[in-house]
């Protein structure tokens, strides 16, 4: 439950620094979520480039959601490298405001890196 409630503040925490980029923080122990307002394109454009870029995989869930479900096994540390690496790929993308219509997404899968935490 500890972890839990460190990961979702964290998530509160980086909502609050990005407003109208991730909202509806929500989770219930390691298992969060939150939402991508600009629709389909935008979130899956963050899970590709916290995946590429950072080596940290999330998985889509519906049209503008993003799922967290780390092992229960993650370290503090590891939830903590996963929090910062959404922080860098927020602060690295671009973002006009404007919220998209629901696009069809389509699912990718990938290995992440050894050195880097798996929140999916």
């Amino acid at each position: 439950a500890v972890l839990g409630e460190r990961l979702l503040g964290a998530l509160r925490a980086v909502a609050a620094e990005f407003p109208g980029r991730i909202t509806a923080v929500r989770g219930r122990g390691l298992m969060c979520a939150f939402d991508v307002p600009a629709g389909g394109g935008a979130r899956d454009e963050l899970i590709t480039r916290l995946r590429e870029e950072e080596g940290v995989l999330v998985l889509p869930c519906g049209e503008r959601s993003v799922r967290l479900r780390p092992a229960l096994s993650v370290t503090p540390e590891e939830l903590d490298y996963g929090v910062a690496a959404l922080r860098r790929v927020l602060a690295r993308t671009p973002y006009d405001g404007q919220v998209a219509e629901a696009v069809p997404s389509q699912s990718r899968m990938a290995v992440s890196r050894q050195s880097a935490p798996s929140l999916a």
